[in-house]
């Protein structure tokens, strides 16, 4: 395999940690969907699927869209009423 003396970065990550956030909004497993549908095609990506979004009770949402450029995820804790959003693509975006 041959290495490249690109300086360019090959993916670009971006992590939010969203504090204090509205109970009754974050419990609502629609906006976590509604997150992951859009926040692909805000960036402009290619998505693969609908959001894949699992619900522990009383705990929270686990959730990933797939893209073709990588994923978008996102995870939300109720006790503390904290979402953490996730996207990581080969592709840069600025919005």
């Amino acid at each position: 395999m041959e290495m490249s003396n690109k300086k360019e970065p090959f993916g670009y990550h971006l992590s939010l940690d969203l504090y204090g956030c509205d109970p009754e909004k974050i419990r609502d497993i629609k906006n976590s969907y509604l997150c992951l549908s859009t926040l692909p095609k805000i960036i402009v990506t290619d998505i693969q699927s609908p959001p894949f979004i699992v619900h522990k009770e009383g705990v929270g949402f686990a959730g990933w869209i797939p893209v073709v450029e990588s994923g978008v995820s996102l995870y939300s804790f109720f006790p503390s009423n904290f979402v953490s959003i996730d996207v990581y693509t080969c592709k840069v975006f600025d919005r």
